[in-house]
């Protein structure tokens, strides 16, 4: 039998996560979950695998992980930031993570993934970083884990929107990954936005290569399930919240380059209305994974 086979459904996986209404969007959770599992699938992660995960959050990624590896495997699921971040709360999230039938297969460490792999003698048999490279608050972090990854995992797996669309409603999030980013980058590491760092497929696999990792394979237009709504929460956070103008206005910066960023939030808005159904339409951007050996 497949360890495919064995897969609890994403049905039941999404119940392991801690639904805190109005803030939790059943549907959104559904698909982050089945996209996630699709991602281990993808990657053929076999049962009585040892994990390092990079940046786990509330554990939506933790939980396909746990399931896929079983009981005879082990998932170290790392993150740096306080109890009381996020919505819900990681302090309460991951306690609920740890209640559920995957708990026992789960260590949630409030560690930096480059301090823990550092300071472990653990050998993994890989090290994953999905969706988290983008939250990162400097393109040196990404070189950094996988630079100490060396020697630490038999593989790295990482995944992360591709910054490309193949479907018209994924254009708007490109341009909200771009505008974002590029406000990022004249702000300070105290910034409390996720996105923050908006590396390329291209500049991921060049900073793995760098850190002494070669690409094995890719896959480079991965399509989010319906109701993944990462993409439109973002867009929303630029056109229909203020936080984005403010902070423009804000920037110790020439007037050109305040022009220029919300030049491209003006870009994002004329990108949603030319959708028929405008923020209804939105979908995320296509998304790029990668399977990286240790280089001979």
């Amino acid at each position: 039998m497949s360890s495919e086979s064995k897969l609890r459904s994403p049905a039941e996986l999404v119940t392991f996560l801690l639904n805190l209404p109005p803030y939790s969007d059943p549907k959104h959770n559904l698909a982050s979950i089945t996209h996630r599992q699709n991602l281990v699938k993808l990657w053929k992660i076999p049962p009585g695998s040892k994990v390092l995960e990079i940046g786990c959050g509330q554990g939506d990624f933790t939980i396909p992980l746990a399931d896929a590896v079983g009981p005879t495997g082990h998932v170290i699921a790392t993150d740096p930031m306080p109890p009381d971040y996020g919505t819900p709360p990681l302090a309460l999230a991951q306690e609920h993570v740890k209640k559920s039938p995957v708990g026992k297969q789960i260590t949630f460490v409030q560690t930096d993934g480059q301090e823990y792999l550092e300071s472990t003698s653990q050998v993994f048999d890989y090290v994953i970083i999905a969706h988290t490279a983008w939250y990162f608050s400097s393109p040196s972090i990404l070189p950094g884990i996988l630079a100490a990854a060396v020697g630490k995992a038999k593989g790295v797996l990482i995944a992360e929107f591709s910054l490309s669309a193949s479907r018209p409603g994924g254009k708007p999030h490109v341009l909200t990954a771009l505008a974002t980013n590029a406000l990022e980058s004249f702000r300070d590491e105290t910034s409390w936005r996720n996105l923050r760092c908006a590396l390329s497929p291209t500049q991921m696999i060049a900073a793995a290569k760098e850190a002494g990792w070669i690409l094995k394979s890719e896959e480079k237009r991965i399509l989010t399930p319906p109701g993944e709504r990462y993409g439109w929460r973002e867009t929303v956070m630029i056109l229909k919240r203020p936080n984005f103008v403010d902070d423009v206005e804000k920037l110790g910066e020439s007037d050109k380059t305040k022009k220029m960023l919300l030049g491209m939030r003006d870009a994002l808005q004329a990108s949603v209305d030319a959708l028929d159904g405008g923020m209804d339409d939105l979908v995320d951007m296509d998304v790029w994974a990668g399977s990286f050996e240790v280089k001979e």
